[in-house]
């Protein structure tokens, strides 16, 4: 249904009874989908607005505090430190595995010259 709905991001759920309020990326209140324009706004469309940027900080003071614990990461922290994690398990991984490859090698080049051996 908002598939050709630029302008609406979010939707307010803040009742059941149908009349939510669209907004943008940026939390600013748009037009109802399938209506053009800012004709499709309600008469209280400020008191919507404000409701949103009431909504809007709340969600931020929620965020700041849940940041405030000491184990608490962002997603791109916690991926940035995973991420670490990979790159030095994968290293100590290839370095287990060259010296065994490089013994592997050294075997085949000794064994190479009694390959040459004709027999008669």
């Amino acid at each position: 249904g908002f598939l050709r709905e630029e302008g609406v991001v979010w939707e307010s759920l803040h009742n059941v009874d149908g009349d939510s309020c669209f907004c943008d990326t940026d939390f600013h209140l748009s037009h109802a989908p399938g209506k053009e324009g800012a004709t499709a706004a309600p008469p209280d469309s400020h008191l919507q607005q404000r409701q949103v940027d009431q909504d809007y900080m709340i969600a931020l003071s929620l965020q700041q505090q849940q940041g405030q614990g000491p184990s608490a990461l962002s997603d791109l922290e916690l991926a940035r430190q995973l991420q670490q994690e990979e790159y030095q398990h994968q290293h100590q991984l290839q370095r287990q595995q060259a010296p065994a490859q490089g013994r592997t090698v050294e075997r085949r080049q000794r064994q190479k010259p009694d390959l040459d051996c004709t027999l008669l």
